[in-house]
């Protein structure tokens, strides 16, 4: 089988959808091996994992300051998604609002966590679709860009705002991205393209608002990116369809 070795694709692509322009992989579920989660498969005669809601065959990467630091086991994976799916972006919360014009000086604020997770978004396509036509297989250096902001569940005045970035446990980031690139091997007859999942912390709890007294609350929930160094943190996902015959002729 030839593998062919290409220069770099640099396809920075920001935030399509999933499958935007990919088409989904042509599986008879009823011929692959369920697993622990509901939406993974494996499919013994591509010889790798199906994710429903990838709509694709699926390798993941994971990433730390910019870099892959290994390949992650998808058994692993797999038991981690039965536990603990991905967070949807379709459940993610809407943007803060950073106005203050309604703002009193005299009132204060201040946050109370009550708690803070790590979790993984499921993301979106972060890269171009690379074809293979053949003959034989390809593996290819293709570049991949991402990026993500915060999140509140309500719209925040600015004051209300910065009492809970200073009040949450973990460092607070308002926005993080990645630029780089990672090798893919597709086989012949198939197309591929990374998808970058983001790390996220999701952080609950209650912004009291004082005016002397206490005055209200209301309670809270806002996600931020993770990042150890100066690039967003999270895992590189490989989704690989099968193309129609007809885009080779």
């Amino acid at each position: 089988m030839k593998i062919f070795l290409s220069s770099v694709l640099i396809g920075f692509v920001t935030f399509f959808g999933v499958g935007q322009d990919a088409e989904a992989a042509d599986i008879n579920l009823q011929k692959v091996t369920p697993t622990e989660a509901e939406n993974i498969y494996y499919d013994e005669e591509y010889g790798g994992y199906y994710d429903v809601n990838s709509e694709g065959y699926i390798e993941v990467y994971r990433v730390e300051d910019g870099k892959v630091v290994e390949k992650v086991d998808m058994k692993d994976y797999i038991k981690r998604q039965a536990i603990e799916p991905n967070e949807s972006i379709s459940d993610s919360l809407y943007n803060s609002n950073d106005e203050g014009s309604n703002e009193l000086s005299a009132l204060t604020y201040r946050y109370a966590e009550s708690s803070n997770v790590r979790r993984i978004q499921f993301g979106t396509r972060s890269s171009i679709i690379q074809k293979n036509c053949g003959p034989g297989s390809d593996t290819l250096q293709i570049g991949y860009s991402a990026s993500k902001g915060h999140t509140f569940n309500v719209n925040l005045l600015a004051a209300e705002k910065a009492a809970v970035k200073t009040g949450v446990n973990y460092t607070w980031t308002n926005s993080s991205s990645i630029s780089s690139s990672h090798s893919m091997t597709i086989k012949e007859g198939y197309q591929g393209y990374w998808r970058f999942d983001p790390a996220i912390r999701s952080s609950s709890g209650t912004l009291y608002r004082y005016n002397g007294p206490l005055t209200s609350s209301k309670k809270i929930t806002t996600t931020y990116p993770v990042k150890i160094g100066p690039n967003l943190d999270g895992e590189l996902v490989s989704v690989k369809t099968k193309m129609p015959a007809s885009q080779c002729n």
